[in-house]
This record gives C-alpha cells, structure tokens and sequence, in this order.
C-alpha cells in the first residue's frame, strides 16, 4: 500500500469497482483486497518487476527461447568451441547490459523453397 498507492487505487477500481472514500471501506479491508489482487495487477508490478509478466507470458518467453537455441543449435556458431548462445528473450525485472541482439537471416521466398526442398537426414 506504501510502495505504490496510485496504483493500488488504479486496482481496486479495476478489479472491484471500488470507490475508496467510501466510509464502509477499513483499512483491514483495504489489506485484504490488495493482498489479494489477480496477477495481472499494477500494484503487483510495482512492488516486484517480474510480476509484470503473466504465467501465461512467462511460458510463452520459455517456448521462444526453447526454439531460438534448438534453431541456434543448428548453426555453424554453435559447433565452434566454446560458443554460447546470447539470444534469450529479455525478462521483465532483469538487467540485458550483456545480451546481444537476435538477429534473423533475411531470405528470398526461392532460398526458403530450395532449403526446404532439400532431403532429409536423421
């Protein structure tokens, strides 16, 4: 409640339509309810960056870097000695100073029919 009230405010309109100068309203209450706001709340957020992302985005950011690195695995980067890949999906409430871009090859619609045209190995 101290460490953001605007948005804690912002919330209980949001999720309980609630109008805080209402002499009904304690500040018990007010605790209970802002102890129990949904995960997609901003106070959450403000309280603690990772909450800023859903379960549903958190997953989402660990299925695009599952298939970025098995892509990545399939470069010549990746067979060179002691290379790493850098590419992870930048997290909500972490520092990226060391975290090189993604980048995508840019490829003719052709090159794309040639590649996948090509036999398959196992």
């Amino acid at each position: 409640m101290q460490a953001a009230p605007d948005k804690l405010r912002a919330d209980l309109r949001r999720h309980y339509g609630l109008n805080l100068s209402h002499p009904d309203i304690g500040v018990l209450d007010l605790a209970d309810l802002a102890a129990n706001l949904p995960q997609d709340s901003m106070a959450w957020a403000a309280v603690n960056p990772q909450a800023e992302w859903t379960t549903g985005e958190w997953m989402t950011a660990r299925m695009i870097d599952a298939l970025e690195f098995i892509a990545w695995t399939k470069t010549k980067e990746s067979t060179r000695k002691g290379a790493r890949w850098k590419t992870r999906l930048a997290r909500p409430g972490k520092k990226h100073h060391d975290r090189k871009p993604a980048t995508t090859p840019s490829w003719s619609i052709q090159h794309i029919d040639m590649m996948l045209s090509l036999p398959r190995t196992a």
